[in-house]
C-alpha cells in the first residue's frame, strides 16, 4: 500500500512539474516580435543633407514606437535621435517607414551607426543597424524616392 501512495506521489509530482513548465514557457516568441524587412539607409551624408531611410515593418501586435539613434562611433557623444510615438506609423499591424532624417550642418565627419528598434504594444522590440558615414565629398543624391 505505501509503495502505491508512493508512486501516486510520484506522478502527482510529475504532472504539476509539467503543468508548471509548461505554462512558464518563454512568451517572447520570436514569431510575434515585429518584423523589419528590406531596411535600406543611405550609406553616407553630407552634414546638412537629409539621410533617407525606409524599410517595412510588419508587427502582431500594433506598432506603439519606433525609435531612430544616430551615433558617433569615434570618441564624440555626438547623437541623433528621432522617436515616433504618433502619426501615419503607429497603431497599425504593417506600415512602410519612409523618411528623411536631417543631419545637422554642425555634425562632426566620421562613421556612425544607426539603430533602427521597433516597439509593439506589448513592449516586444525589434532593431536593426546599419553604418554610416558623414563625410564632406560631394555626395551625389538619388531623387527616386518621393518625400512623404
Amino acid at each position: 500500500m505505501k509503495k502505491i501512495i508512493n508512486i501516486s506521489l510520484l506522478m502527482a509530482l510529475v504532472c504539476a512539474f509539467s503543468f508548471v513548465n509548461i505554462s512558464c514557457s518563454d512568451d517572447d516568441d520570436e514569431s510575434t516580435k515585429p518584423k523589419i524587412t528590406d531596411f535600406e539607409c543611405s550609406p553616407a551624408v553630407n552634414p546638412g543633407k537629409d539621410l533617407h531611410v525606409e524599410t517595412n515593418i510588419t508587427a502582431v501586435e500594433k506598432i506603439k514606437r519606433i525609435d531612430v539613434e544616430i551615433h558617433s562611433e569615434s570618441d564624440s557623444d555626438y547623437e541623433i535621435n528621432e522617436t515616433y510615438t504618433n502619426g501615419k506609423y503607429i497603431d497599425v499591424q504593417n506600415t512602410l517607414f519612409h523618411e528623411h532624417i536631417d543631419i545637422p550642418q554642425d555634425a562632426p565627419l566620421g562613421e556612425y551607426h544607426l539603430h533602427f528598434t521597433v516597439t509593439d504594444g506589448k513592449g516586444q522590440t525589434t532593431s536593426h543597424k546599419c553604418h554610416i558615414e558623414v563625410t564632406d565629398q560631394l555626395l551625389i543624391h538619388n531623387d527616386d524616392h518621393d518625400d512623404e
